[in-house]
């Protein structure tokens, strides 16, 4: 069953292979617009990526894959006639498509392919990113604890008595000794500063383990020899990396004289002090490359934040540095690919078309088809007197619960309570859990936090009845019902926002077929018969 799509793939794929020796297959014609085998291959494909669930027979033909297709080219035709190609967020759109595949390409053409990792570049990377560090250090909750912490130990303070009085981490009890651990098994943003550490230097205020750490490297062991076979692959992807970062380091160096690079260092400064302040960034220019690629506060901000988050040196402005680094490494490479050509480069047409007629869709769908849906009030209000029991709250429940470690020690105690037994004694008496003190009363909670079996019968049940043993996460269970509120009855008010959204989606879809109807309607088109029979494959059984 869950093959069937990829059985289809394949077969198109295969057709498709035959069909190249000779000429494209035509499958369909849309007024004069030709489908063929290859573009339905590349749909089916795309459907196929995007698929999370098992596919049937029932649920999938290529029949249906082509009016899809159809559908598509209708909408694109209309969407051509009526110039949405020509409008500006359309033309903007794919010149930023062309200029990204742009740079992109750039580099293709001038990286080299394969770059050679010798042996003893291996053995250095290994060395360097492989090397073990003996460390001591100090966690706290507290960054200006931290900070104080830091500065006793440069002023001669004993880093094992700090660690006794103050951490919070299980090594408290041996001075802050954590013993030896390779560089590969640390925070990164702690490993890359121990990479070119030395013995005795200290490391932090760092934000670690959702705590303030103070560390100190006490000594530096090499890599460990009997892991270098194992790492080899791992190594070698890691120094491709880097040559590669190097290359387009040294290639926009080698081209930078000619491009003008202006930096508003001050506005660049100043971006975590109003992140601390609470001040919002502006569209203030903080980097410009060439004439007019420009980079703003706020966009900068923006991909501080991200890199910052979970990173130990988040008051660090290296990373914002980092992060406009970056940004002018691709400005820099768009610009390059631009006085090169690139972006008018033929090879990137077939992809950009592609980008384009996607986005076009789109843009029909939201300038043309949405505009004619609208929502009334009475709508609104007639969907909400036909469905009332979609607008209620929830209904509350508190329950108790005794808690036994055997179930025969439950079904004792549910026997006992049917019996007229006080269950609030027995759970203060016999209960294994943290609520036994309190009769084993729990706060109040949501009837969808319930199994759904239970909820359906803590609606109807009587108030004090219980349930037989049950199987819990501490053990077995009985629980009682103490006391139930029924859901609340929501207004017209409250809901029309969901409502409304409700009815425009069912409109959109109805508005969408009525569209596609009349477009067909006034459409040539011609169906291969012949060609998508040929195409149709015997899949496994359903069963």
């Amino acid at each position: 069953m869950m093959f069937r799509m990829m059985i289809l793939l394949l077969a198109l794929c295969a057709w498709m292979t035959l069909a190249r020796a000779e000429e494209p297959v035509v499958v369909a014609t849309i007024n004069g617009d030709q489908i063929t085998t290859d573009m339905m291959a590349e749909e089916l494909g795309r459907l196929h990526s995007s698929q999370s669930e098992e596919v049937s027979r029932s649920d999938f033909s290529l029949d249906r894959l082509l009016q899809r297709l159809i559908s598509n080219r209708l909408l694109l035709q209309d969407a051509y006639a009526l110039g949405i190609d020509q409008e500006k967020t359309v033309v903007d759109a794919v010149h930023w498509f062309r200029e990204t595949a742009a740079y992109q390409m750039l580099l293709e053409d001038i990286q080299p392919k394969d770059f050679n990792v010798a042996e003893s570049e291996l053995r250095a990377g290994f060395e360097r990113y492989y090397r073990r560090a003996m460390l001591r250090l100090i966690c706290v909750v507290d960054s200006s604890l931290s900070a104080a912490i830091a500065d006793s130990i440069h002023q001669g303070v004993s880093m094992a008595s700090l660690s006794s009085r103050f951490a919070i981490d299980k090594f408290k009890t041996v001075g802050g000794d954590a013993g030896v651990f390779p560089l590969y098994d640390i925070p990164e943003d702690l490993s890359r500063q121990l990479e070119t550490g030395s013995p005795g230097d200290l490391f932090g205020p760092m934000y670690l383990w959702n705590t303030w750490a103070v560390v100190r490297a006490e000594a530096y062991l090499p890599a460990d020899e009997s892991i270098y076979d194992s790492v080899k692959v791992i190594l070698r992807k890691q120094l491709l990396i880097d040559k590669g970062a190097e290359f387009r380091k040294g290639f926009i160096a080698q081209e930078a004289p000619g491009i003008p690079v202006w930096v508003d260092s001050a506005a660049v400064d100043s971006i975590p002090i109003h992140m601390t302040m609470g001040v919002d960034e502006t569209k203030k220019v903080v980097l410009r490359v060439g004439k007019n690629r420009e980079e703003n506060a706020a966009d900068l901000k923006n991909k501080y934040v991200h890199r910052i988050v979970g990173r130990s040196d988040r008051d660090n402005h290296n990373v914002l540095w980092e992060a406009l680094d970056e940004q002018y490494q691709v400005m820099m490479l768009k610009e390059i690919a631009g006085r090169r050509a690139y972006v008018e480069d033929p090879r990137l047409d077939a992809d950009a078309n592609k980008f384009r007629d996607s986005l076009m869709i789109v843009q029909y769908l939201q300038s043309v088809v949405a505009p004619t849906i609208k929502v009334s009030d009475a709508e609104i209000k007639k969907f909400f007197d036909t469905n009332p029991d979609q607008f209620v709250t929830p209904g509350r429940v508190r329950v108790a619960i005794i808690t036994r470690a055997t179930q025969e020690e439950a079904q004792a105690d549910y026997e006992k309570v049917l019996a007229g037994a006080d269950f609030t004694w027995i759970a203060k008496q016999y209960s294994i859990d943290e609520f036994k003190d309190r009769g084993g009363l729990r706060e109040w909670a949501s009837r969808s936090q319930f199994p759904h079996e239970l909820a359906a019968q803590l609606d109807t049940m009587t108030i004090g009845s219980c349930f037989p043993p049950l199987a819990g996460s501490d053990g077995f269970v009985v629980m009682r019902l103490v006391e139930r509120e029924p859901g609340t009855k929501q207004t017209l008010a409250e809901v029309t926002p969901g409502i409304k959204s409700y009815i425009e989606q069912q409109k959109q879809l109805e508005a969408i077929d009525k569209t596609l109807a009349d477009l067909r309607a006034n459409a040539d088109i011609t169906i291969n018969d012949e060609a998508l029979k040929q195409l149709q494959v015997s899949g496994p059984s359903d069963n």
